[in-house]
């Protein structure tokens, strides 16, 4: 997976030189664009047998195809590339933190329990009931970016951020019920159809996993706006803080609890980030201003 972080890297930083509407007008067709190549190269790798590893392969040729298209999309525009390099550290590094801050929230917990010693067998009953709620929260969060471009042209009208950020959350917590609930009803043949009988305890784990995403959801919206108010530092702060709780939920409740443990403190912590992110955006959400790196 290394090379498919390199990869991802440039695509990110690269992406935020843009401005306004165009920078997640970018990122949404990028993300495509790599989804589209991952996904099959995914159900190729599973159904063949390949050793696990290939999956990095194809998330890496999945994120060089983005890139490619990023750089074509910079050659089509042309003259918009003035000190870029600068411009991809001083603004795309708060979007590159967040991405990484994020895949740490939700892979660490994994990580902890192998370095607990929970048994293989469990640690893999965790990942399988995760995967769904996982799944789920990446499709709602390009629906939050594919929101980013209304959110943007609201944001240079001058408006204040506490009202479309109140909404955006509360549409969130629908959303995400809502996709916790499809999950919820269908969890038996979905765990039994896509991972097989001997993975049947993984159901209790989704049954406890799956009441985080009205949360994620929520956050991951909250992000958008306030990446469209310019104010993704406060965002990047507080989901250190998410991160620094989720780490702590973890070191405390694996040893007492195992996987169970792990699922309680990913749903705690995602909820304390919703609640977090909400407090921070009605205290600082005041009409646009600029960012000044």
């Amino acid at each position: 997976f290394v090379p498919y972080a390199a990869v991802r890297t440039i695509v990110v930083t690269h992406g935020a030189v843009l401005q306004g509407r165009d920078r997640m007008d970018v990122e949404v067709r990028a993300r495509g664009i790599e989804v589209a190549v991952v996904v099959p190269g995914l159900a190729a790798a599973g159904f063949a047998g390949w050793p696990v590893w290939t999956t990095g392969i194809a998330f890496s040729v999945g994120a060089t195809a983005a890139l490619a298209w990023l750089m074509l999309h910079f050659a089509r525009i042309g003259g918009r590339q003035d000190c870029a390099a600068l411009r991809a550290m001083t603004e795309g590094l708060p979007f590159l933190g967040l991405a990484v801050l994020t895949q740490v929230l939700t892979r660490a917990d994994t990580m902890l329990l192998a370095g607990f010693r929970v048994a293989r067998e469990h640690i893999g009953h965790y990942g399988a009931g995760s995967a769904p709620v996982w799944g789920g929260l990446a499709v709602c969060q390009l629906f939050g970016l594919a929101l980013y471009p209304t959110l943007s042209r609201r944001a240079a009208t001058g408006r204040p951020m506490r009202g479309t950020l109140g909404l955006a959350m509360a549409a969130g917590i629908l959303i995400g019920g809502a996709a916790a609930g499809a999950l919820f009803t269908i969890r038996e043949p979905l765990i039994s159809i896509a991972f097989g009988a001997a993975f049947a305890p993984s159901i209790e784990l989704l049954v406890r996993l799956v009441w985080l995403l009205p949360w994620a959801v929520s956050m991951a919206l909250a992000g958008t706006v306030f990446a469209a108010w310019r104010r993704q530092r406060l965002a990047l702060a507080t989901l250190a803080a998410v991160v620094g709780l989720s780490l702590s939920l973890n070191l405390r409740w694996i040893p007492a609890d195992g996987v169970h443990g792990a699922a309680a403190a990913a749903v705690w912590a995602h909820a304390a980030g919703a609640v977090l992110l909400l407090g921070i955006g009605l205290a600082v959400g005041g009409p646009f201003r600029e960012e000044r790196p």
